[in-house]
């Protein structure tokens, strides 16, 4: 069983398929992964970090959809405001024709009617697009030329006879499961998933076995091809002009994967025998999870020592 998806916010919106970010929410708290995957009562702050690792994402493996997907602006657009704006700007056009009617003064009310119109017109330029400053836009593009100029990346040839941003959604060993890889080329058996820090001497690619370990896992069980896994990685302060390639190991890699394999046996069961279900009161984003008493960030009673 294969699905496809008619687009990236499709794919994003679906909870049928479970990719590796959902149970990484599912394996951090299921509490964490009702609220955000289920009862769609959380949404994550789009965070400036997130915003900049999708920019350079992007541009490095579908820069033709680039300029569509974000805009570089002067100063940051508020477009939670546009059905506002459209109604003061519907009131303020009555207004005007009101009192020219009457022949009275409109050039305040011109001046007003002029000023929400540029302001709709700037909401409209970014809306459905993120907004960059130019010296992030700027960054974004070092990053790539970072990436670029890095010979590992030429050597295995990430961009080469290779597919970009390639969906995989398919039902295996009875799990419904999706995933999204920024590079995967087949005839070399390479996956890559392409990463941003803060700070490249402290990057820890471990910090993603989970991830890419489902994701070879996805590839085999798709293409029947075992591919080694890379994590390329580039430092965000570009002035230090530094990025890195990872070689994670299978050993790690097949640990990784029966981890993940536990957590879909419980994710799965969970869903069969339905999710929890809300407690009423002001804490109504708590649910009656059986563990909930026992979590130590729901109801930490002691501070977490550390040494």
């Amino acid at each position: 069983m294969k699905k496809i998806f008619k687009n990236e916010k499709e794919y994003y919106d679906d909870i049928t398929f479970i990719s590796a970010s959902m149970l990484s929410a599912w394996r951090l708290c299921p509490h964490f992964f009702q609220v955000k995957y289920v009862d769609r009562t959380y949404i994550e702050p789009e965070r400036d970090y997130f915003v900049f690792g999708k920019a350079v994402d992007t541009l490095i493996t579908e820069p033709e959809t680039y300029k569509d997907r974000f805009i570089t602006v002067e100063r940051t657009v508020n477009i939670d405001g546009i059905e506002e704006i459209k109604q003061e700007l519907t009131v303020v056009q009555r207004d005007i024709s009101v009192r020219a009617a009457e022949k009275k003064p409109v050039k305040a009310l011109e001046n007003k009617l002029e000023s929400l119109i540029e302001k709709l017109s700037q909401i409209e330029a970014v809306k459905d697009r993120d907004q960059l400053t130019p010296a992030v836009d700027r960054d974004v593009q070092e990053c790539v030329i970072e990436l670029r100029r890095q010979p590992l990346f030429k050597k295995f040839g990430f961009l080469e006879k290779g597919t970009t941003q390639e969906i995989i959604a398919t039902e295996i060993d009875g799990f419904k499961v999706k995933g999204k890889i920024d590079f995967l080329n087949l005839e070399r058996k390479i996956l890559a998933d392409l990463k941003t820090t803060a700070n490249i001497e402290i990057f820890n690619p471990k910090m993603y076995l989970s991830q890419m370990a489902f994701y070879q896992w996805l590839v085999e069980k798709q293409h029947g091809i075992k591919c080694q896994v890379f994590i390329p990685a580039v430092d965000k302060k570009i002035d230090n002009k530094r990025s890195a390639i990872y070689l994670i190991s299978d050993a790690l890699l097949e640990a990784a994967m029966i981890e993940n394999m536990t957590m879909l046996g419980h994710l799965d069961e969970q869903r069969k025998s339905g999710f929890f279900t809300p407690i009423d009161g002001i804490h109504n984003n708590r649910f009656a999870c059986p563990d909930y008493k026992n979590c130590p960030f729901a109801l930490q009673k002691e501070v977490i020592y550390v040494s």
